[in-house]
């Protein structure tokens, strides 16, 4: 009953947030002649309540994204340029903005937790691109992430053989995603990066010796 009565809570306010979110979504996509794209309803409650348990050990307060919504940008550029209007006008640095990075494999997005009458609630930055490009990257991604989580469950860095492998899907998607965006293909590989990653893959293998 208490849990319950937690999450009750956090869709109250979340409902009593989504107009605003809504609004203010709509008003600076359409600066930019962007695209907004604003679900109906808010997150589904079976969902929400999975990852209240899972992630967040049953405190729904921690939830923070029922009420969400995306802004569709209509290139690179201007995705950069939404994201910071946003962080402008909330005064705010966004969770994540993979835009002004050169990600390793090359996914690119921006996400910022809002608060809206002292409710947090969840806008996203998307090129519709990156989107489309990273449902056929999916089994990529499921390899990479499989590898980091064998080895984060053994508590030991990645082999040789694992950073091999991971850094394969990782150039697959990168590859992939700076095409879709019209980008140098290896763009997401700095000299810093491939730096670091030479360095974590000495470590690896001193570690497994």
């Amino acid at each position: 009953p208490e849990e319950s009565a937690a999450l009750d809570a956090m869709f109250a306010a979340a409902a009593a947030a989504k107009p605003q979110l809504d609004e203010i979504t709509r008003e600076i996509a359409a600066k930019f002649g962007a695209t907004p794209v604003i679900p109906p309803k808010l997150k589904g409650r079976a969902r929400s309540l999975d990852k209240m348990r899972a992630d967040y050990a049953g405190d729904a307060t921690k939830l923070k994204d029922l009420a969400r919504s995306t802004i569709e940008a209509r290139s690179l550029p201007q995705a950069k340029a939404i994201a910071a209007e946003v962080s402008r006008r909330f005064g705010i640095a966004p969770k994540r903005n993979l835009f002004e990075e050169n990600p390793v494999d090359g996914y690119r997005d921006a996400l910022f937790n809002l608060v809206i009458d002292g409710h947090t609630v969840e806008m996203q930055v998307h090129v519709p691109e990156v989107l489309q490009t990273k449902e056929y990257l999916h089994q990529a991604y499921v390899v990479r992430t499989g590898v980091e989580r064998k080895a984060k469950e053994a508590n030991r860095a990645p082999t040789d053989a694992e950073w091999m492998k991971i850094d394969r899907m990782n150039r697959i998607m990168r590859t992939a995603y700076n095409k879709a965006l019209g980008l140098d293909p290896d763009l997401g590989a700095t000299p810093a990066e491939l730096a670091r990653r030479a360095d974590q893959a000495g470590s690896a293998g001193t570690n497994s010796s």
